[in-house]
């Protein structure tokens, strides 16, 4: 702990002059698609720069008096610092061949949530073969979306191609200002907020002021991440429904489609009485079968029965819970996340797999044109 304190205010300067430095004209380059080979070639370059300065570089001689013998002599040393730097070039390359797209297309449910607390919030992350990134939404804690993120992503990638939002509550938005500040963001897009939220109006206000791409879509667009997975947007319509529970009623419904696997994410919207009965008179059936559903659940709330209707018609394999933000009485009672038992909208003649990530973790599907398989 005093290690962690002392250290803080170092790593808080760091993380101010990174940031403020990132926004200055040229301060980075998008590496993302970077070519390995020419990646090689420019750190064995620097190397033999670095090595031959160092070989070069006069030795000191002390005139007055014997100088204390070195340990090692300079050809001594120069393969040692050779071997050093050759160590870590050998490593960021075997990283990259590591992380080199294997034609799979993987999608993380994260587990997020504020620390010291139940896991909480919406945060899926989605890698595709072509190296593109999509991120949707961003849960409700900024520290516990950085770690996912940076452990799933390579230590150099600071894109992200696609930020998607599916609603304005806190719970899914609030990690995103985080993101696309940290992040070189190719496009921000939800389906537009009639009465928007002071977190939602700052989260427009830096894509703004960072000169992000915004797209405001509607029912019947496709978001397309790289040349192998497209996000069809199934809701809302049109015209944004104005009532009580705009939130969801509106939320972002869409189907990922990609070779070997479709994945329906209803999010917040699976609490939507209006949105499912919508999703069952707008979309034809077979548009509306997906092998994996995703849906959020409030601890203490019962969902639709419509979503019952709308299962038997998705015919999933798996349905993917992640937990909506425990109320302040909830956290105050220490009231767990998980979902149990489960509602009878879920349960009634299953014949799929529950999985919440609020229990197992992490939730991963990986996927090519051979099939689909989960890691818990």
């Amino acid at each position: 702990m005093l290690c962690g304190w002392v250290a803080w205010p170092v790593l808080w300067y760091i993380d101010k002059i990174v940031t403020a430095c990132s926004i200055l004209p040229g301060a980075f380059i998008n590496v993302s698609n970077a070519n390995t080979g020419l990646a090689w070639c420019y750190y064995v370059l620097l190397c033999l720069v670095v090595g031959t300065i160092i070989y070069m570089w006069p030795s000191e001689r002390k005139q007055n008096h014997a100088a204390t013998p070195a340990l090692l002599s300079r050809r001594t040393r120069f393969i040692v610092y050779l071997s050093a730097a050759l160590v870590v070039i050998l490593a960021t390359g075997a990283t990259a061949l590591a992380a080199k797209s294997d034609g799979k297309t993987t999608i993380s449910f994260l587990n997020v949530g504020p620390a010291n607390q139940q896991p909480q919030g919406e945060a899926v992350l989605i890698q595709t073969p072509d190296n593109k990134i999509a991120l949707i939404d961003g849960g409700m804690d900024a520290t516990s979306l950085a770690q996912e993120l940076d452990s799933r992503l390579l230590p150099w990638q600071r894109t992200i191609d696609v930020v998607i939002s599916t609603t304005q509550k806190a719970d899914h938005l609030a990690g995103l200002q985080d993101v696309i500040t940290r992040f070189q963001v190719g496009e921000v897009v939800d389906a537009g907020m009639l009465h928007p939220s002071v977190r939602y109006a700052l989260l427009r206000r830096t894509i703004s002021e960072r000169n992000l791409r915004y797209v405001e879509i509607r029912q019947g667009a496709t978001i397309a991440v790289g040349s192998q997975v497209a996000l069809q947007v199934f809701w809302p319509r049109s015209s944004l429904h104005k009532g009580v529970n705009e939130e969801v009623d509106n939320g972002l419904i869409v189907r990922l489609f990609t070779p070997g696997l479709r994945l329906l994410f209803l999010g917040a919207s699976a609490m939507s009485k209006y949105a499912l009965n919508g999703l069952l008179s707008d979309i034809a059936p077979d548009y509306l079968q997906a092998e994996i559903v995703q849906v959020v659940a409030e601890v203490g709330k019962v969902f639709p029965t419509e979503l019952s209707d709308l299962l038997q018609e998705v015919k999933p394999s798996v349905i993917v819970i992640t937990p909506a933000a425990l109320s302040a009485k909830q956290r105050k009672d220490g009231t767990a996340s998980v979902i149990n038992p489960l509602p009878s909208a879920l349960s009634r003649g299953a014949t799929w797999q529950i999985e919440q990530t609020a229990q197992v973790g992490t939730i991963e599907f990986n996927c090519s044109n051979r099939g689909w398989s989960m890691n818990v």
